[in-house]
C-alpha cells in the first residue's frame, strides 16, 4: 500500500477534458452539420432557395464549404494530442485531404460583375464543387469515428473511487 498519496478529491481532469471536447470539437462538428446543409442547399431553411437569388445561394455554398474544410482542419488542431498513434496516423491522412482540398478550394467559383446591372455574380463549377464537398464529407465521416473515443468521455462511465481505491493500493 503506498502511504500518504495524493488522490484528488474530485474527478477534475475527467471534467476538464469533458469540457474542453464538448468545447473544441463536439461544437465544431455540430458547426459541420449546418455548414453541410448549406453547401448542399445553399441555405439552412426550407423554402428560402425561393426567396433568396441564386447568386446570394452560390454565395453561402462557397462560403460554407470554406468554413467546412476550415472547422475540419480546426477539429484535427485540436484533438491531434488527445489521439493514440494510430488514429494520429489516421488524422495525419486526413490532414492531406484537407490540404489538397484547400489548395484548390478557390478555383470552385469564379466572380464576375453582371454587364447590365453591375452587380457582382457568382458562378459556382459545380463539377469542381461537388468533387471537394464529396472529399470533405468523407474527411467529416472519418474524423467523427477519430475522435468518437474522448467525445463519450463520462465520469458517469467511470467508477472513480475505485480508481482512486487502485492508486492507494498501488495498482
Amino acid at each position: 500500500m503506498v502511504e500518504n498519496a495524493f488522490v484528488p478529491e474530485r474527478s477534475e481532469p475527467w471534467n476538464l477534458a469533458k469540457v474542453y471536447s464538448q468545447t473544441h470539437i463536439q461544437e465544431l462538428l455540430d458547426e459541420c452539420q449546418q455548414l453541410l446543409k448549406i453547401c448542399l442547399f445553399g441555405t439552412l431553411e426550407f423554402g428560402m432557395c425561393n426567396k433568396i437569388s441564386s447568386n446570394e445561394i452560390n454565395e453561402n455554398k462557397v462560403e460554407s464549404l470554406n468554413r467546412l474544410l476550415q472547422n475540419l482542419k480546426t477539429i484535427i488542431d485540436n484533438s491531434n494530442f488527445m489521439v493514440d498513434k494510430k488514429e494520429k496516423e489516421v488524422q495525419n491522412t486526413i490532414e492531406k485531404k484537407l490540404n489538397e482540398v484547400e489548395a484548390v478550394i478557390d478555383s470552385v467559383s469564379r466572380e464576375g460583375v453582371n454587364s447590365l446591372n453591375k452587380q457582382r455574380i457568382i458562378e459556382l463549377n459545380y463539377e469542381h464543387y461537388n468533387n471537394c464537398l464529396r472529399v470533405l464529407r468523407q474527411c467529416l465521416r472519418e474524423i467523427k469515428v477519430s475522435v468518437k473515443r474522448f467525445l463519450t468521455i463520462s465520469t458517469d462511465e467511470l467508477d472513480i473511487e475505485k480508481i482512486k481505491q487502485d492508486i492507494i493500493d498501488g495498482g
